[in-house]
């Protein structure tokens, strides 16, 4: 008979409980992986769902009394094995390589303790379901094995989109909303930190319809269209691509927001509103389960961000009350210490509000503008396929800065 399986969907690692930040920062951060929703009524069982490149998933589920596998481990591919195993030694994970089974590969372990392996292979491409293991197609006959592609009109999910992050609340220098029409129908999203002609092009190249940026082009003042300028949206018209941006909204919503989702990586508690803009508080302030060195607390933050923590020690030797304010958030150190925090965690620094993490008494960890940012448009993207069924990928391209 005719084999009724068609494929591999996912695979699933097992976890402790309270494994869900150690597994953004290694499959996430370090893997580069985007997160997926999980669907609503799983996600009272804790873990982390991550997508794949060519649209498998790859489950982080808990488990009591877990034991590390040293024999069963999933394998994945990767287009430069000596890029990943500079970047293993870049971030100090130990790894081994080996050629045996005739192809280049490196085994590593994940953060549970499990043998992970990374094999040399570029991406397969396979067709993507509507919405993974989120809102199955009804099944008609068994015979019916038609794939069913999502789509959404434009409009539809523009207007969505300027409800769910609430646009219009945050006075912004960005020009929040759809900032390029292209094609009236989406079937594929793209996201991205920022817009430039590399990421437009790799989303037209990716098939994307939608590209959903926290970093838009337009911000408050007319341009030429010359130049990079007329090279950008050169690139996004003659490929049809829709361009959204979301700066302040993306920064300062609850669930898929950068700070909202920093905090709950970060096990925050007691989250309330925290750093000023434009009249409103875009980022979160609370406290941490338990007290730990800067130290200890820089090196976490590494590991889920994957940037090295540049560190103003201008406080305690100990962080338990944190603000995060994700990108530009130097200068909220005077704020942090009205609210009586002890470490601020945001993005780039500035050299005009370098003494003042000395002076008011405040740690100030700068984990990079960029990668403190590429969790909002993540999630947000995540969310679209979870509401939509529209498969998604994030476009990584990291800035240093």
């Amino acid at each position: 008979m005719t084999s009724l399986i068609v494929g591999l969907d996912h695979v699933q690692v097992e976890a402790p409980a309270g494994c869900e930040a150690r597994a953004r920062a290694f499959f996430g951060a370090f893997l580069g992986l985007p997160e997926l929703a999980k669907p609503e009524a799983l996600r009272s069982r804790g873990g982390v769902w991550f997508g794949l490149p060519d649209g498998r998933q790859l489950h982080v589920g808990v488990t009591p009394d877990l034991v590390p596998r040293e024999k069963g481990h999933p394998a994945l591919r990767c287009a430069d094995l000596t890029a990943f195993r500079a970047h293993c030694e870049a971030h100090g994970v130990p790894h081994r390589a080996d050629d045996e089974a005739g192809v280049p590969r490196v085994f590593l372990r994940d953060p549970f303790g499990h043998r992970l392996e990374v094999v040399h292979g570029g991406t397969r491409k396979r067709p993507r379901r509507p919405c993974p293991l989120r809102r199955p197609p009804r099944m008609g006959r068994m015979t019916d094995t038609t794939p069913r592609r999502a789509e959404v009109e434009r409009d539809t999910l523009v207007r969505w989109l300027n409800e769910y992050l609430n646009v219009g609340a945050y006075p912004d220098a960005s020009l929040n909303g759809l900032q390029i029409e292209g094609t009236p129908v989406i079937r594929r999203i793209a996201a991205s930190v920022d817009t430039s002609v590399k990421t437009l092009q790799d989303a037209a190249d990716g098939g994307a319809d939608l590209l959903i940026v926290h970093h838009g082009l337009f911000w408050g003042r007319p341009l030429p269209v010359v130049g990079p300028h007329r090279e950008r949206l050169r690139t996004a018209i003659m490929a049809d691509l829709n361009l959204y941006a979301a700066h302040l909204p993306l920064d300062a919503h609850p669930e898929v927001g950068n700070n909202a989702m920093i905090a709950r990586a970060l096990s925050l508690q007691g989250a309330r509103p925290f750093g000023e803009a434009n009249g409103h508080r875009i980022g979160l302030a609370g406290e941490l389960p338990f007290s730990q060195s800067l130290q200890d607390f820089a090196d976490r933050v590494q590991k889920l961000t994957g940037e090295i923590c540049l560190v103003h020690g201008g406080g305690g030797p100990n962080v338990s009350r944190l603000g995060i304010l994700s990108g530009g958030g130097a200068g909220a150190v005077a704020e942090a210490a009205a609210a009586g925090l002890d470490t601020l965690l945001t993005g780039e620094p500035e050299h005009k509000h370098f003494h003042e993490a000395f002076e008011y008494g405040v740690n100030v960890v700068f984990a990079g503008h960029y990668e403190t940012e590429v969790f909002g448009v993540r999630a947000l993207a995540a969310r679209l396929e979870d509401e939509f069924g529209l498969p998604w990928q994030f476009l990584h391209h990291p800035t240093g800065l």
